[in-house]
């Protein structure tokens, strides 16, 4: 039959995953694992450690908010008992594009509210004027879930502009303030300086509700959309994966009257005319909350990186700092949660 070069499949419990020696002893440490041995994931079968042509790990990645802070200032002509009008421009990929973009090509809604009439004109009064503003916008306009949090930031003269959870695709790109006044035209806008980058926004990487719509998408027209798997793989959409990708290179005996996807002609109803080399790229996402423990599953796997890694030209092992440039990611195995890459299985489970 003809199948898929590449296979996915989630695996929540460290069970699923075993390494038997060439006695079919199973080896539970990690560091004792051999090129001679064999690899078993359930639901794939069985891999020579040896056979394995390729292999990239790469740990979750927690998502983060986008957190600013930007220094207030007082506009020319600002007196007591004017207001300002806050504008903050924001970008989001295309995740979330549709819920906070006109065009849906990342470029965010402007933000706008107004402060009430300020009593003093420094940027201390500003500042506070500004997050007091905010909070009366969300009073008069309830939304249950603000993707905008408006707060004081470090020093008197800051206001810091926080993306919220759920929202980390949005960046605060720049926010502006103008001067309101009765009976005059619209005033020139005044951008704030950027004092202080808490924190960049990050949507986060194999995290669940990434897997549940790219590797298991589902309607709900169907009656049992994990039917090809069982309970115990099907996705845990609060939690975090690790994902491995291995390349798996052998010769396969068969006896095939014609050309297959796989393999090449090896006769018509004859022997198989000798062993024909195939590859198949394996992709499994390892549930960080159950096997990521020392000897677990994910440590299992990351030891057959390393070896693999010290005998293919094509891999490397190094300690390398974030961020990786496009080379490194190509060829670095264990791939850390801050962007570097690490040498050892501890630092890569840790």
């Amino acid at each position: 039959m003809f199948t898929l070069s590449e296979k996915f499949r989630v695996l929540n419990t460290p069970s699923e995953t075993r390494v038997f020696d060439a006695a079919n002893a199973e080896v539970i440490t990690s560091a004792a694992i051999l090129d001679t041995d064999r690899l078993f994931i359930e639901g794939y079968g069985n891999f020579d450690v040896a056979k394995i042509a390729n292999i990239k790990m790469r740990r979750s990645v927690p998502a983060s908010i986008d957190s600013r802070d930007f220094t207030a200032l007082a506009p020319a002509g600002l007196a007591i008992g004017d207001a300002i009008e806050v504008c903050v421009y924001i970008q989001t990929s295309r995740y979330q594009s549709e819920i906070l973009a006109t065009n849906h090509l990342g470029n965010g809604r402007t933000i706008k509210f107004m402060t009430l009439p300020l009593t003093a004109v420094t940027p201390t009064a500003i500042a506070a004027a500004i997050v007091a503003g905010w909070q009366s916008w969300l009073a008069a306009f309830t939304v249950g879930q603000p993707f905008l949090d408006v707060v004081a930031g470090a020093a008197a003269t800051d206001v810091q502009f926080n993306s919220t959870p759920g929202y980390e695709s949005i960046t605060i790109q720049k926010v502006g303030i103008k001067r309101v006044v009765q009976g005059q035209g619209p005033q020139s806008e005044v951008l704030l300086t950027q004092s202080v980058v808490n924190s960049v926004g990050f949507e986060g990487l194999g995290l669940g509700k990434f897997l549940e719509e790219s590797v298991r998408m589902a309607t709900p027209m169907n009656t049992d959309p994990y039917g090809v798997d069982v309970t115990g793989t099907r996705v845990d959409i609060r939690g975090s994966y690790t994902e491995v990708s291995f390349d798996y290179s052998t010769s396969y005996e068969e006896n095939l009257g014609t050309t297959a996807a796989d393999f090449g002609h090896t006769g018509l109803g004859g022997p198989a005319i000798g062993g024909v080399a195939a590859t198949h790229t394996f992709s499994i996402f390892l549930n960080e909350a159950t096997s990521l423990a020392v000897d677990d599953a994910i440590a299992k796997l990351a030891a057959i990186a390393l070896l693999r890694a010290a005998v293919l030209a094509s891999l490397t092992a190094t300690v390398t700092p974030a961020p990786l440039s496009a080379a490194d990611e190509r060829t670095e195995v264990l791939i850390f949660t801050d962007g570097s890459s690490v040498d050892t299985v501890a630092a890569f489970i840790a």
